[in-house]
């Protein structure tokens, strides 16, 4: 069976990405707790028993973003001979991005927007602004990367992902405030928010506010399949460091857990790093 490396990091996210928003979807469209036409992602978890479907999935899917992240962070990093200041920095500041993403993304899967309002939608905020600058700033490494190892074809396919990724914040954002403001000029209600119609005043430009954050959403989330390419040559090796204060020596393993006589630590450790800290423990 030929190995992937870590290309199944990125796969997975889009796998578990695509069940979530199919199956809370469906469920929710066929419970009628949602309008079948464009509903907005919030609200596909809001109710039971998708609200657990939404919650599980969309955690894990943080977990996904935040692993990936961290090895384009490495295997960037490991380039860094080749890179400038300034890249180093875009790329220290595309990993702090990335990781306030999946926060967001565990804020809104732990707070319904039906329970508390403001908690779920500064979630939503912490993972759409940064992911959107994250997917910025890794297609202004991959053309500064470009003339060294980088992949013309790949870099703009990020370059187009940024682009829609972009157009569909800031249309959403300007939408929503059009949706709200209709929203606000009906005194009385027909539907509430979850199934918004045309008689509830706002709704086209609800509609447009729902495609683009589905847009945006899909755009971030595709944007993790150009890392295959990477991924797939780099395989996980955790180093295991046995110590014995009782002698001068120090044996090392190619399975991934340190161990020392007063307690275990865990390191995930690149082959470079296990050298290192073999030496300084045999030397102590």
């Amino acid at each position: 069976m030929p190995r992937c490396g870590l290309a199944a990091v990125p796969v997975a996210l889009v796998v578990i990405a695509t069940l979530l928003l199919s199956i809370t979807f469906s469920v929710s469209v066929a419970r009628r707790d949602v309008a079948p036409f464009f509903p907005y992602i919030s609200f596909l978890g809001s109710k039971p028993p998708e609200s657990i479907v939404f919650s599980y999935l969309l955690y894990v899917s943080s977990l996904l973003v935040f692993a990936s992240s961290f090895v384009r962070y490495r295997l960037v990093k490991l380039s860094s001979s080749d890179l400038s200041k300034h890249s180093r920095r875009l790329n220290i500041a595309g990993f702090i991005l990335s990781v306030l993403a999946s926060i967001g993304m565990s804020v809104v899967a732990t707070v319904r927007i039906t329970e508390v309002y403001s908690i779920h939608m500064l979630g939503a905020g912490l993972f759409f602004w940064p992911s959107t600058t994250y997917c910025i700033l890794q297609t202004v490494l991959s053309y500064l990367m470009l003339t060294s190892q980088g992949n013309g074809t790949v870099c703009r396919l990020r370059l187009v992902l940024s682009i829609l990724s972009s157009i569909s914040i800031f249309t959403c954002l300007v939408s929503s405030i059009y949706a709200g403001i209709g929203w606000s000029r009906v005194q009385h209600h027909v539907n509430d928010k979850p199934h918004w119609q045309l008689e509830d005043g706002g709704y086209a430009a609800h509609l447009v506010s729902a495609f683009t954050e589905l847009m945006m959403v899909s755009s971030f989330v595709l944007y993790f399949l150009t890392f295959i390419p990477e991924f797939y040559s780099v395989q996980l090796q955790v180093i295991l460091i046995s110590c014995d204060r009782n002698s001068s020596g120090c044996f090392a393993d190619k399975f991934g857990i340190e161990r020392c006589q007063n307690g275990q630590s865990y390191h995930l450790l690149s082959e470079e790093d296990s050298e290192e800290e073999m030496t300084v423990i045999s030397n102590t």
